[in-house]
């Protein structure tokens, strides 16, 4: 009796065991549909909310995709576009190594006095970027790499009066209504500004001889 009794527990305990794992097998692909049904809605959203990384715009349904604009893009201005990249990035390393700096007070009084200068002629900043498509940071941007040139390179600026006075001379008939002293003034900016951006150009044909450039893509 003792044995048939032994016997019949260890059978309930059997099924007991049965039925406990078949309920944990029922959980566990529940628990799978529903992660399914997540990534499924997951992917779904990524997809729609995601579209504008891949498509750049749909015409009655058939789709021009980013990739497309970018080839085009570089195909009409690749090669201008990487040159101006490589010129920012050899001015970036420059400064670093002269130890120039420029802070973002200067940048922003630069575009101020843009702001202002713009405003005199009745025109907006704002709306003249918008027209152009160039965000405000771009413009900082650009204000960086220029006051990095002009503290980088005007030291080496040496313009002597006789030069103004030639170059005031030579324009004869078609020089502004000034005063004689604020045409000579600026005459003397302007032939700063032209010899500042010689000495530029010819330190950026220097660098580019001197620094190693890998191009990986011919345009």
């Amino acid at each position: 009796m003792a044995a048939t009794k032994t016997t019949k527990e260890t059978k309930t305990k059997s099924q007991t065991v049965l039925k406990s794992k078949k309920r944990n097998m029922k959980n566990i692909y529940k628990n799978k549909y529903i992660l399914a049904g997540v990534a499924v809605l997951f992917l779904g959203g990524a997809a729609y909310f995601g579209r504008s990384l891949f498509i750049a715009a749909m015409v009655n349904g058939t789709p021009i995709s980013r990739l497309k604009v970018i080839s085009e893009l570089e195909s009409q201005a690749g090669a201008q576009t990487l040159d101006q990249l490589v010129t920012e990035v050899l001015i970036s390393q420059e400064a670093k190594k002269r130890g120039v700096s420029v802070s973002d007070e200067e940048v922003q009084t630069e575009i101020n006095n843009l702001r202002s200068e713009l405003e005199g002629q009745g025109q907006n900043l704002d709306d003249l970027l918008a027209l152009q498509g160039i965000s405000e940071d771009v413009l900082k941007q650009q204000f960086y790499l220029q006051l990095s040139v002009e503290k980088m390179f005007a030291d080496g600026v040496n313009v002597t009066d006789e030069q103004v006075n030639d170059y005031v001379e030579s324009l004869g008939d078609s020089a502004p209504d000034l005063s004689e002293e604020e045409l000579l003034s600026q005459a003397r900016v302007q032939l700063e500004q032209q010899e500042m951006v010689t000495n530029f150009q010819n330190w950026l044909q220097e660098a580019k001889a001197d620094s190693e450039i890998n191009y990986f893509v011919n345009y």
